[in-house]
């Protein structure tokens, strides 16, 4: 019985100070979060992704502004190119290029105006009703809106009707170049998942999910074993020692 003890012990204390020593690393982590700069560092692997139920759909189409220059969206997240101009973005409509060096977009039902790398100069809240597209016409920024178009001055401080319908080039979805689409969607996975909270749910168990708890239970059972047989092993070995 004693070697059968002993066995279990070895066994099952091998198998504790395994997790422990995940306990001590990440808990030494989760310490120094600020330092380490945690909740910057996020994890994109897909399987992990996929293990907390975050679904990341693919980008495929955009709007081509010019050869290289692409602007688009997923989620709430405004890319140019493949950087992230902006996580508060719900529906990118339309996107043209405004004399060869603003990039305009309507979205949101918003007008931002943007320099060509992506710097902010203005936005614009007051637009006609409905907006739903943007395009070009002889170097003017137009807007169509669900029953008419309306064009723009160059300060966009005033708007009046359009009836040169046919003549706008309105902006349109086109599909990404490969590279580009490669790196778009493997930056639309940052800020989705951070390290600091796999960290804190391996610390807690709650990433092997509802039965992480009892996990967590085990290992306070196994703890329990290895005190009382560690103490019983002893026992027997001073017992030998007395007899000797």
């Amino acid at each position: 019985m004693k070697y059968y003890i002993r066995r279990w012990h070895y066994l099952l204390g091998l198998f504790a100070a395994i997790w422990f020593i995940l306990l001590s690393v990440s808990g030494f982590l989760l310490n120094h979060t600020a330092e380490l700069k945690l909740k910057q560092r996020f994890i994109t692997t897909d399987w992990m992704l996929e293990h907390y139920g975050i679904k990341v759909l693919p980008i495929l189409n955009g709007f081509k502004l010019r050869d290289q220059l692409w602007l688009t969206h997923s989620k709430n997240s405004l890319f140019l190119n493949d950087v992230i101009l902006d996580n508060n973005i719900q529906q990118l409509q339309g996107a043209v290029l405004f004399q060869e060096q603003f990039i305009t977009i309507l979205a949101d039902n918003m007008l931002f105006l943007l320099t060509l790398k992506g710097e902010l100069i203005e936005k614009l809240n007051y637009l006609p009703a409905d907006p739903q597209n943007i395009g070009i016409f002889e170097n003017q920024v137009i807007l169509k809106t669900k029953d008419s178009y309306f064009v723009t001055n160059e300060t966009f401080s005033h708007w009046k009707p359009f009836e040169k319908i046919e003549q706008v080039n309105l902006s349109t979805l086109e599909i990404l170049p490969i590279n580009l689409k490669e790196n778009i969607n493997k930056n639309n996975k940052l800020g989705l998942l951070n390290i600091e909270k796999f960290l804190l749910d391996l610390h807690s168990g709650r990433i092997f999910g509802w039965w992480g708890v009892y996990v967590m239970d085990a290992m306070g059972l196994i703890l329990l074993w290895l005190a009382g047989s560690g103490g019983w092993l002893w026992l027997k070995r001073q017992s030998a020692l007395k007899i000797k």
